[in-house]
């Protein structure tokens, strides 16, 4: 029975987003309610480790933005050189070479 508790919120998420067509904002939301009521009514669940929980998740989140978006950062930056005096229009680099 814990193992369905644990899985309501992923349930509550799912249905709320490919079912209802929820925004992510409104499912994640349902879906960390549904975590602590979770942790408050079932006995096996403790509800005083879901702050530490909760922490630990926005700590993993802040780690994938930071890998995600340092990656994403570096890859433009490195196109610097590439776009120098040539221009880009429309996200292509556009050369002027002049024709023979």
């Amino acid at each position: 029975m814990g193992i369905l508790i644990s899985a309501m919120p992923f349930a509550v998420a799912a249905v709320g987003l490919a079912g209802l067509g929820w925004p992510a904002s409104t499912a994640g939301g349902a879906s960390l309610a549904v975590a602590v009521l979770g942790a408050v009514v079932w006995p096996g669940l403790e509800a005083t480790a879901v702050p530490g929980a909760l922490f630990g998740g926005l700590g993993t989140s802040a780690q994938v933005l930071y890998v995600l978006f340092g990656g994403l950062w570096r890859r433009v930056m490195a196109l610097q050189p590439a776009f120098g005096r040539r221009g880009c229009r429309g996200g292509v680099a556009v050369s002027r070479v002049p024709r023979a």
